[in-house]
Parts: C-alpha cells; sequence; structure tokens
C-alpha cells in the first residue's frame, strides 16, 4: 500500500523489517537530477526527528496505536486508526526532513517499526533519566492482543527483550538515547550483546543487527516502563 506524502515525499507500507530511506529521482526541473543517497548517519537522523515529530503531533493517537499492539502486531482497526498517514500527520513530518538537497525523499516500513519507532518516543518521554529496576525484578506478563494470529511469536519476544532488559537496564536505556545510525548506537548496541545471548533461547532467531536490536529494546522498554510499570 502505497500513501503519498506531500509534494515530494512518499510513504510505503510494506514488510521490510527496518526501516529504509531511499532518494526518488527529482521533478519539476528542466533536467532530472537523481539526489544523493541518504548515509546511515543522515537516514538515522530522518528517521529520529520523523518519529519525534509523529508523536509530538499526533501522542492520543500514539498511545491508542501503542496500547492495541503487542511484540508482533498491531490492530490498528482496534485503535481506532482508519488512515495512518493522516491521523499520524506522517506527511507533513516526513516533509520536514526534506532538505535543499534532497528535494524527494520516501520511507518504507512496516506498521510493526512505526510502532517501535513510537514505543521508543513514548518510553523517552516518559522516562528523561533512566529508570532504576531492582535487580531481582519479576518478568512481566506477555500481553497478547485478541486479533494477533501469532500469539507464541508475541509471547516469545516478549519474555527473550523483557529478559534483556532485566539483566541490563541500563544498556538498553543507553542505546535508545543514542542517535541512529551513529557510532555511539553501534557501541551501545554491542554492549547489550552478552543479555541478549543469556537470554536467547535454543533456535530462536532475531534480527541482531543495531537497528533490529533498538526496535526490539525500544518495544520491551516501553512494555516494561510505561504498559506495566516495573517495580523500583
Amino acid at each position: 500500500m502505497k500513501i503519498v506524502l506531500g509534494l515530494f515525499a512518499a510513504l510505503v507500507i510494506a514488510t521490510p523489517a527496518q526501516a529504509q530511506l531511499k532518494p526518488e529521482i527529482q521533478t519539476g526541473s528542466m533536467i532530472p537530477v537523481k539526489p544523493q543517497p541518504l548515509d546511515e548517519k543522515r537516514a538515522g537522523d530522518v528517521r529520529k526527528h520523523f518519529a519525534q515529530c509523529v508523536y509530538r503531533s499526533a501522542t492520543p493517537k500514539v498511545l491508542t496505536m501503542l496500547d492495541h499492539s503487542d511484540p508482533a502486531w498491531i490492530d490498528l482497526k482496534a485503535a481506532g486508526i482508519k488512515d495512518v498517514n493522516t491521523e499520524l500527520g506522517m506527511s507533513r513530518c516526513l516533509g520536514m526532513q526534506v532538505g535543499v538537497d534532497q528535494l524527494a525523499l520516501s520511507l518504507k516500513f512496516s506498521p510493526v517499526v512505526l510502532r517501535d519507532l513510537m514505543a521508543e518516543e513514548v518510553y523517552l518521554a516518559r522516562n528523561p533519566a533512566a529508570p532504576s529496576l531492582a535487580a531481582d525484578a519479576a518478568a512481566i506478563v506477555p500481553f497478547v492482543i485478541p486479533s494477533d494470529t501469532q500469539p507464541a511469536t508475541a509471547a516469545a519476544l516478549t519474555e527473550f527483550t523483557d529478559c534483556a532488559v532485566r539483566v541490563d537496564p541500563a544498556g538498553a536505556d543507553a542505546l535508545l538515547r543514542t542517535m541512529p545510525g551513529s557510532d555511539r548506537e553501534h557501541d551501545a548496541a554491542a554492549a547489550l550483546a552478552p543479555a541478549l545471548g543469556q537470554c536467547l533461547r535454543t533456535g530462536q532467531k532475531v534480527n541482531l543487527k543495531p537497528g533490529g536490536i533498538r526496535a526490539l529494546i525500544a518495544y520491551a522498554m516501553w512494555s516494561r516502563f510505561v504498559r506495566t510499570p516495573a517495580v523500583k
């Protein structure tokens, strides 16, 4: 499903595991010029500022969307969201990231990726500093929305990611306070490797690239400290 965002930008809600930014051919000039591809740092900046804008523009809708989600699914219908682009102000937010040297931009991601971006922003907004977590904190009870057709996957992801948060809550928080695509993000993701390895079950497969780790941790931190307030 393709949704046109403003004059020069397009949002494609597809199925990739991670958000991807790619340039489009410019139109409206005498000689078409292909914009330069965004490097990892610039792409990370765009993703972060886009997410912040969407959260600030449509906070009530974002919170409702998260409340109707689990680690494997989002029920937009139950959340009362008919047009995610319009209702979350996504056209305007992506358009604000278009620079004079990048007159066309597209953002490709699945609704689950949007959920993870929003989970990060809500978590950070509610926790200006790293929250404390007792060393013997109990695991949170997996939350699975009724319409999810993969309840076992949702439960397994909750168990895995909440385990990593309990093993290294400071490291998980530190990762979300870095800019996507930055060296600090790479370092913070690498620092979480021991916690992730300790919690990964035999045969379980997850995306352990920095962006994938960040997405998993963002939803886990929102689940632990926002949806289910942790015992201090």
